[in-house]
């Protein structure tokens, strides 16, 4: 998981530099209690480089809930520098100051994971929303008397503030309706161009069925 910081720094990075941070993220998540990571001046906190060096991810094991928590990681305004003529670390000294502070999130499982909630129940619902970073995207549930579909996901967020809100709504979709093993669709009208835009970038095209190639469209389970 991410903190919201994590996330919102992650975002405003290049494809190229997300990418090579993404894989020291992977590495972490192999074996994240390597003892490379380990530093006594940080605990309970680890880090891990990118290839880039001036970068440094800053994350916590959870122990008794076995998850990784992403805490924080620098920037150009602070970048890692350990050369003994440059003085301190700009790096570490900013995460010490941000931790001395109490400026670090401290993990919430609701807060930075997220909840997903369906209205009024599980086998009739009509409205379902996930909230995460204390932002949320929503959906009226239609029944057309044999399925269940949405026609639009909505937030009242600006779009600096949707991480991967929407991506995440419709994984939770699909996770809710195969449970209940009830028949879903997530239906586009023709000219919603901006809808299935939305919906394009953000499903898993090998957990859907994509109906139709122009005009009205959908997806189902």
């Amino acid at each position: 998981m991410y903190s919201k910081i994590f996330s919102e720094k992650l975002r405003v990075l290049t494809l190229a530099v997300r990418a090579d941070i993404e894989k020291a993220i992977a590495r972490v998540l192999t074996n994240p209690t390597l003892q490379q990571y380990q530093r006594p001046y940080l605990t309970p906190y680890c880090q891990e480089h990118p290839s880039d060096k001036t970068l440094t991810l800053f994350f916590e094991i959870l122990g008794p809930l076995n998850k990784v928590f992403f805490v924080w990681i620098n920037d150009e305004r602070h970048p890692h520098d350990t050369h003994k003529n440059h003085g301190d670390d700009p790096c570490l000294k900013e995460f010490s100051r941000l931790r001395a502070s109490g400026s670090l999130e401290t993990y919430s499982q609701n807060f930075h994971e997220g909840v997903f909630t369906v209205k009024p129940r599980a086998n009739k619902p009509n409205f379902m929303v996930f909230e995460k970073y204390g932002v949320s995207v929503f959906s009226p549930v239609y029944h057309d008397g044999a399925i269940f579909y949405i026609m639009a996901i909505t937030t009242r967020a600006e779009n600096d503030e949707i991480h991967d809100h929407y991506s995440v709504f419709i994984e939770k979709l699909h996770q809710h309706f195969s449970s209940t093993k009830q028949p879903f669709e997530i239906r586009v009208n023709s000219g919603d161009h901006d809808f299935q835009k939305l919906v394009e970038d953000n499903i898993d095209p090998s957990k859907w069925k994509l109906n139709g190639a122009s005009g009205d469209i959908s997806w189902s389970i």
